[in-house]
């Protein structure tokens, strides 16, 4: 088996749907290259129904697993890849949607079997049903670059839970899977396949091209954990991977932990007061002592909400200018 298609899925049966719908009318050509499982995390309503539909539709199998108890995130993410078959693992988020040609793009390179990872573009629509989409960035000189795992995590470290834009090898996610990545928080399988890709060696691959499109538009019901992942666990991760790859940690720094970028993202931290006073030490090792004090703040102050209110206007003029608006692809 060249490619195992592994989706974790919890209660969104609508897009889980719309996903399915985008990758089975993809396979019909590769039906004996590619498998598809599906681990359902103890959904209230069961999308078993809805997908044995689709697989009696597109004449495809689907391997569907409902986990007993809710697992949690990572722990899905892992039971899916342990539980699959192929030389290369592609882990689709249950919401995300592929372009028409993802997997015929991409599948001749996974059939050389040389590449430890493959990464490709991405669009970030927020509007949860996608129904505009603008790509910025117009000018991909360069459709492919092969490079290093040193050099090719620095192009692909924002990704993060972007997960459904890498495919990654299975020789190299069985030299990472052990690592310990408690400490990288949300970031712990996308953590285990860049451990992976350094510890084979072999070269990785970045298709430019946007291929996916990740909704942005969800309201995240883990807010306690995003923002120490965001922050503390990409910090903790890029930090312990600078000696592989040198100037990491400081490339991290300079754009996620610059202070303008960090004023705004602490100030979410008011709807969680209570869980990030328990982890403010942690962050003291990575900021500057202004830094620290702008966060002590936050996290303190006798008029959080009051204080975010005053900063609102910033806040939006940094979202509809500053970032991109609608769609994004990577450079």
């Amino acid at each position: 088996m060249l490619l195992s298609i592994c989706i974790p899925t919890y209660n969104r049966k609508k897009y889980l749907v719309e996903t399915l719908r985008h990758v089975l009318s993809q396979l019909d050509s590769f039906r004996n290259e590619v498998e598809l499982l599906i681990s359902d995390n103890c959904s209230p309503d069961s999308p078993e129904r809805e997908i044995r539909d689709l697989e009696f539709q597109y004449k495809f199998p689907i391997k569907f697993i409902r986990q007993e108890e809710n697992i949690g995130l990572e722990p899905n993410f892992i039971y899916l890849i342990e539980n699959s078959k192929g030389d290369y693992i592609h882990v689709l988020g249950d919401d995300d949607l592929l372009a028409p040609n993802f997997y015929a793009t991409l599948l001749p390179f996974l059939r050389q079997k040389r590449y430890g990872m493959i990464c490709t573009g991405v669009m970030c629509s927020r509007d949860i049903d996608c129904r505009e989409i603008v790509i910025k960035d117009s000018a991909f000189i360069r459709m492919l670059d092969e490079e290093p795992p040193s050099e090719f995590i620095k192009r692909i470290m924002w990704i993060g839970g972007l997960i459904s834009s890498v495919i990654i090898s299975r020789a190299a996610w069985n030299l990472g899977k052990d690592t310990e990545t408690t400490r990288y928080k949300l970031y712990q399988t996308f953590a285990k396949e860049l451990y992976g890709i350094i510890k084979l060696g072999s070269p990785c691959l970045f298709y430019s091209m946007p291929l996916l499109i990740q909704r942005c538009g969800q309201k995240h019901t883990f807010i306690g954990e995003l923002l120490d992942s965001t922050i503390l666990g990409r910090a903790n991760l890029f930090k312990d991977l600078d000696n592989a790859s040198p100037g990491i940690y400081k490339i991290f720094k300079e754009k996620e932990l610059s202070t303008s970028q960090l004023a705004m993202t602490t100030s979410l931290m008011i709807y969680n007061r209570k869980h990030y006073r328990t982890q403010i030490k942690e962050y003291r090792e990575h900021l500057k002592r202004k830094q620290y004090a702008w966060l002590y703040f936050w996290l303190y102050t006798p008029f959080p909400r009051l204080m975010r209110s005053i900063l609102l206007p910033f806040v939006w003029l940094y979202n509809r200018w500053i970032q991109p608006r609608g769609a994004n692809a990577f450079k």
